[in-house]
């Protein structure tokens, strides 16, 4: 894609296409903020809670420049792109804008072609607007392998000798997650075993997935950070084996900026991972 592209079910609004736009809203825009804030019962003000974005709305406005014998075929190819969905399923919105090109997650909820006595020589005007329930725009998807840590090497023996051989440091076990966004993104997160009570944890933040199972050789362990969901093998739930001292599923993020992570399982040996993956989120 190129700056001044729009891609939306199948079609691709913008130079060169016939679906040329000149105006779109809510896209850079910040949207509308929920607030926690509790008024205060004694004194002025409020004590300040957490603001939560709502939903996203986008709006374009354009027009159709075709021959007038491909007019009408653009018009229903438009009508089919825009049509009301049997489900409740998003459909990716992608907008490459400004340099960037980003995509939400969106239904189509207005669309309005005006004919006029031009529309017979292929000028038609046109309105879409989309609804995005999560207000986030993704960026580039990104990824990092974790290697469980090794053990120790050797060491001293006594009654030690010189030169003193200390035996080789632990390698593995940590790796730095960047999320070149303005808001946190959430990563899904696969533990290959063999490993015991896999453990991950982001320095950052300070909170900690921690899973009291045990993974054999070719066993996965999927935690989608996004949907709060737990699989083994891409099936079993195993939301339940959250130890204690974890976090909640959904509240494992990877703010914007590096984040430092560790992967610690109580016991493990090669081939055991942890490997994230993300995009870079937007608000």
């Amino acid at each position: 894609m190129v700056d001044g592209q729009i891609t939306w079910g199948g079609l691709t609004l913008g130079r060169p296409s016939v679906y040329r736009w000149r105006q779109l809203d809510g896209w850079e825009d910040l949207p509308g903020l929920d607030s926690s804030d509790e008024a205060r019962p004694s004194r002025h003000g409020a004590w300040a809670g957490r603001p939560l974005a709502e939903s996203r709305t986008v709006t374009l406005e354009g027009s159709i420049r075709a021959p007038a014998a491909e007019v009408g075929a653009a018009v229903r190819a438009l009508r089919s792109a825009t049509a009301v969905a049997d489900d409740a399923d998003l459909q990716p919105l992608t907008i490459a804008a400004l340099g960037e090109t980003l995509t939400a997650y969106a239904r189509c909820t207005q669309r309005t072609i005006s004919l006029t006595r031009d529309a017979r020589l292929g000028h038609i005007r046109y309105t879409l607007q989309w609804v995005c329930p999560d207000p986030t725009r993704y960026g580039a998807e990104r990824s990092l392998t974790i290697p469980a840590p090794s053990q120790t090497v050797d060491g001293l023996d006594y009654p030690v000798s010189y030169p003193l051989d200390y035996g080789a440091p632990i390698t593995g076990g940590a790796g730095t997650a960047i999320n070149n966004g303005s808001t946190s993104a959430r990563p899904v997160i696969t533990i290959t075993g063999p490993a015991s009570t896999p453990l991950i944890a982001n320095q950052i933040t300070g909170l900690t997935l921690e899973f009291a199972l045990d993974l054999v050789e070719g066993d996965s362990l999927t935690i989608d950070t996004d949907a709060g969901t737990v699989r083994l093998n891409g099936s079993a739930d195993r939301l339940y084996t959250l130890t204690a001292r974890s976090a909640p599923v959904e509240a494992f993020t990877l703010p914007p900026g590096a984040s430092s992570i560790r992967y610690r399982p109580e016991s493990t040996s090669t081939p055991s991972a942890a490997a994230l993956t993300w995009r870079d989120a937007h608000l």
